[in-house]
């Protein structure tokens, strides 16, 4: 179990402090979230357009990243991070999956749950059983990138992995995030694809035995 920081606790100075976001910050975590993922090829595949994921990504972090993760937010508003604390399932509660249909099928029809399902299963068939911290999304306002402030949420979360002795995991489907991945410590450790027409997905890791 993990020792959570305060509420608003802030981690760092200016100019890219972050602290432990909360239930007032939906919004603006999935506007982040959706900004930053807008072009991202398996939320694209498996959400649909930009306000699809936002929607997305705003139900996911009321309904389980507040509850069984960490979400690292930058003070600012410009770059956050969801992740899932280790042994945690990170599935929709009933409610949520009823609000998911309601908030995507208007978008995007039935498709997004369809390929969300079987990205899911994908994943299941790749994915080692020991426990790790899991990097669900993280993602910088286009106008901030390059400044610093997605480096410091990630290595917020991989210090949490550190902290309770258990890897790091993540997946990501752009080939130049592998790269920048691997700066930080991470290897490549399986490739899924989800169907015929499906973005490639490395799943990556780090390990800190």
């Amino acid at each position: 179990m993990i020792c959570r920081p305060p509420e608003r606790t802030f981690i760092g100075g200016e100019p890219f402090g972050i602290r432990i976001a909360v239930k007032d910050d939906a919004n603006t975590v999935a506007d982040v979230l959706s900004e930053a993922f807008s072009a991202d090829p398996i939320m694209r595949w498996t959400f649909g357009g930009p306000e699809a994921i936002r929607r997305a990504m705003r139900i996911f972090f009321l309904d389980v990243y507040l509850r069984d993760g960490l979400v690292f937010f930058e003070q600012q508003g410009r770059a956050a991070a969801m992740w899932l604390l280790p042994g945690r399932h990170g599935d929709l509660s009933l409610l949520a999956r009823a609000q998911f249909a309601g908030a995507i099928t208007p978008l995007e029809g039935f498709l997004p749950i369809l390929r969300g399902l079987r990205y899911q299963a994908a994943l299941a068939r790749a994915r080692e059983l020991d426990p790790f911290l899991y990097l669900f999304a993280i993602g910088v306002r286009p106008n901030a990138q390059g400044l610093g402030a997605g480096s410091r949420l990630l290595s917020a979360g991989l210090e949490v992995a550190r902290a309770l002795g258990v890897p790091a995991r993540l997946e990501t489907s752009r080939v130049s995030n592998v790269t920048l991945y691997e700066k930080f410590g991470f290897r490549v450790r399986a490739e899924i694809c989800a169907g015929e027409s499906a973005p490639k997905v490395w799943l990556m890791g780090r390990d800190f035995a």
